[in-house]
């Protein structure tokens, strides 16, 4: 996989997670900003260390260790997207995660309009 690909990656489920929250599926929006996030979370790895983790914990032990401050977004970030398993989530919570999203993309100099 590279940059190109995971570029691509959050482009698609970014721009899935805004058409999930305009017709109000705010679960599905959740998890496709979660998506996104944690995709640019594998490029900041990627750029940096020149591998991709291959589950969350990994993800978490290089952010945690690597980008403690991408690893304090994340941890808050997985809380909210977990609850989408079992309960509804509000606008406000799928607002919160496509924020946390665009944030890490400004982090990374990602050049999207988001």
């Amino acid at each position: 996989m590279s940059e190109p690909v995971l570029l691509a990656n959050f482009r698609e489920y970014y721009q899935t997670g805004l058409d999930s929250f305009k017709t109000k599926k705010y679960n599905s929006a959740a998890n496709e900003f979660f998506k996104a996030f944690i995709t640019l979370c594998d490029l900041a790895i990627y750029r940096k260390l020149k591998l991709l983790p291959d589950n969350h914990d990994d993800r978490f032990k290089i952010l945690k260790i690597n980008f403690p401050e991408i690893f304090k977004i994340d941890v808050s970030l997985f809380d909210v997207y977990r609850r989408t398993y079992k309960l509804r989530l509000s606008k406000e919570d799928a607002k919160r995660i496509q924020d946390g999203a665009a944030e890490l993309a400004k982090i990374l100099n990602i050049k999207e309009n988001l």
